[in-house]
């Protein structure tokens, strides 16, 4: 099944100013974050996809995602994050996304 993600352009992106919008095709359990890694775009992701660091973190603008785990829920609450605010290395699209990249390298 294929899932657009588009992901919005902010000031962080302008390194990435051709990047519009991307595909992501999930079959599998991929996270946002491996889609990010596997299209070369670089998003910070410090602890390696263990959700401890928090510098995979994105925000949600719209479309529906995968329930959050209880590290994650963790993480989110320990940091008091928004319901928007999500780990990409947690997250698994259910759904056509669009979202803003928290920190690239």
């Amino acid at each position: 099944m294929k899932f657009k993600v588009e992901i919005v352009n902010n000031e962080l992106l302008k390194p990435y100013s051709n990047l519009k919008e991307v595909f992501f095709e999930t079959n599998s359990d991929s996270s946002i974050l491996q889609f990010l890694i596997d299209n070369k775009i670089g998003i910070d992701h410090s602890c390696g996809g263990n959700a401890t660091c928090g510098t995979c973190q994105i925000e949600i603008i719209s479309g529906t995602l995968s329930d959050k785990e209880e590290l994650e829920n963790e993480f989110c609450n320990d940091r008091q994050m928004k319901e928007n605010e999500r780990l990409s290395c947690q997250t698994i699209p259910k759904s056509d996304l669009k979202i803003i990249i928290k920190n690239l390298k």
